[in-house]
């Protein structure tokens, strides 16, 4: 789908629809992109719903958890811990470590489970 034809289609249409081709558009771009592209752009979509840089070396739990979860996603979409450390600013162990923790909080239903389904949704949808 190419942006012009895209920009034509969507004059006409309501704002919910041109929401949803913009979508399409970013995820067709997107996926034509190099990994390394392709993180960064995961990486400022989670930025942009929790309205802080998770690239900063905090250890506060809510830069953690957003961390975590792109992590996870971006693992469970098939980059490499490598390449997802070097989006984060983290070494690749740590991106190992944070996926198997998230894959343990899930399993187990902990408090965090509830919080991670509603900011993946978030994510899935800005992304």
């Amino acid at each position: 789908m190419d942006a012009e034809r895209l920009t034509q289609d969507a004059l006409g249409l309501p704002r919910q629809q041109r929401l949803e081709l913009v979508r399409e558009l970013q995820r067709s771009f997107v996926q034509d992109r190099p990994v390394a592209e392709r993180l960064s752009w995961m990486v400022d979509a989670m930025n942009g719903i929790v309205g802080f840089d998770i690239r900063t070396q905090s250890r506060k739990r809510e830069y953690v958890r957003a961390r975590d979860i792109v992590a996870y996603e971006a693992r469970r979409e098939g980059f490499r811990y490598a390449d997802i450390g070097a989006a984060l600013g983290l070494h690749h162990s740590t991106v190992v470590l944070a996926f198997q923790d998230m894959e343990y909080v899930l399993s187990e239903g902990r408090a965090f489970y509830n919080d991670y389904y509603e900011l993946r949704e978030k994510f899935k949808k800005a992304i």
